[in-house]
């Protein structure tokens, strides 16, 4: 133990730019997820190289420049998981901003974070309880990781922020340990220890994710939705950002039915919605508007959508 901590405060003050200190950390009170540092700037890293950028943390515990409470009648919230919030890009770079730049005058406030339905439901309440009431809103629903056994089977419910042992030791080692960062820097820049870790299951493939969810999680997710609609004044738009494992060969006949299946329930149950899956198939390359070693959207990505959102708020 005492070895640990003199390599760690070796690391430290040898490759200081491995130093946790001042990474991006969430915390979860009872199911709401906010970032931990408020009215200051942390950092977001990816030990691959992906990505290095500055997240900004309002009074509310939220990534926006902006505060909730300097909203008006037209103002619309971004609702959602990583992807609305961001993940990998800079603030300016991720599609409500770059939305609100479309509309021009009309304020885009982002309350995302990691989380689920469940947790939606949670930051409205919040937000309701500091006398924000939400009237227009645009939802982010990630079919990776939302559609899930809310209700059914709780056990099964995977959260995005992780629960298996392994992807917590990789938590507590980012936000920690400058040695943990230095190490997993180091094998992803070698490709014969990056091979050695992939193919012992350290290192996951971009197109390797949970298992992919039944019907009684879509109905559940549906159930959840229906909820948290209750909570909004107007009717949502519903961004249907799409599972990885339609462009995987092994998987993408079940992902596609459970796709289509989400959709014929959201249109059941008298949803607006706007499916992202054929805008990022259309140039038959949609894992180039993903990080090569992250699941989530580049800053390409990110433009994509928010002409899509413009175009169909338009029509």
């Amino acid at each position: 133990m005492l070895a640990f901590f003199l390599v760690e405060i070796l690391t430290r003050l040898m490759f200081p730019m491995f130093d946790p200190t001042g990474n991006l950390v969430f915390e979860n009170k009872s199911g709401f997820v906010q970032l931990e540092h408020k009215n200051s700037y942390r950092r977001q890293s990816k030990n691959s190289g992906d990505y290095n950028v500055s997240v900004y943390s309002n009074s509310f515990g939220f990534r926006d420049n902006d505060e909730p409470n300097g909203f008006n009648e037209d103002t619309i919230f971004a609702i959602g998981d990583s992807f609305t919030f961001g993940w990998g890009v800079e603030e300016s770079q991720r599609f409500s901003d770059l939305l609100q730049k479309k509309l021009e005058t009309q304020l885009i406030i982002n309350v995302a974070m990691p989380t689920d339905i469940i947790g939606y439901q949670a930051i409205v309440k919040y937000l309701r309880d500091n006398d924000i009431e939400i009237k227009n809103s645009i939802i982010g629903i990630c079919m990776e990781n939302d559609i899930v056994n809310y209700y059914s089977d709780i056990k099964d419910k995977n959260d995005e922020i992780g629960n298996s042992f392994i992807h917590e030791l990789k938590i507590l080692g980012h936000k920690y340990s400058a040695t943990y960062i230095f190490l997993t820097t180091a094998i992803h820049k070698s490709n014969i220890l990056n091979k050695l870790f992939r193919k012992i299951g350290l290192i996951n493939e971009n197109l390797q994710y949970d298992p992919l969810p039944d019907q009684s999680a879509v109905n559940d997710s549906i159930r959840a939705l229906k909820e948290l609609r209750l909570l909004i004044k107007n009717d949502p738009l519903i961004i249907i950002i799409p599972s990885r494992d339609l462009w995987n060969k092994e998987k993408s006949k079940k992902a596609f039915a459970i796709h289509v299946s989400f959709l014929a329930l959201l249109e059941s149950n008298g949803f607006n919605y706007l499916d992202l899956r054929e805008p990022l198939e259309r140039n038959n390359d949609p894992l180039k508007y993903f990080f090569k070693n992250d699941p989530h959207w580049n800053s390409s990505g990110h433009e994509l959508v928010a002409e899509e959102i413009f175009l169909y708020l338009q029509s």
